[in-house]
């Protein structure tokens, strides 16, 4: 709970976890694609890449599933992020 907060109140380590999601696979597939797979709307997607809304980690494995990356590079520049504070 605590690491969740600290990482919402952060909004730098939030846009850098987006920048890695929006690295991970070109921008202009990113949101009709993943949401197609993961039979979500296009719109909750691409707040994702705006930062408009936070992930928990459930979404984030998901997402990197339905993007076909390893999450743990993500997950693990996070926790350095957290850690460094």
């Amino acid at each position: 709970m605590a690491v969740a907060r600290a990482l919402k109140k952060s909004s730098g380590q939030r846009a850098a976890l987006r920048s890695a999601i929006v690295v991970a696979q070109p921008r202009k597939t990113l949101a009709h694609a993943v949401a197609d797979r993961l039979g979500l709307p296009q719109s909750y997607v691409a707040k994702i890449e705006r930062v408009e809304r936070s992930v928990d980690v459930i979404e984030l494995l998901r997402l990197t599933k339905a993007m076909g990356i390893d999450p743990l590079p993500m997950i693990r520049a996070a926790w350095t992020m957290v850690r460094e504070g």
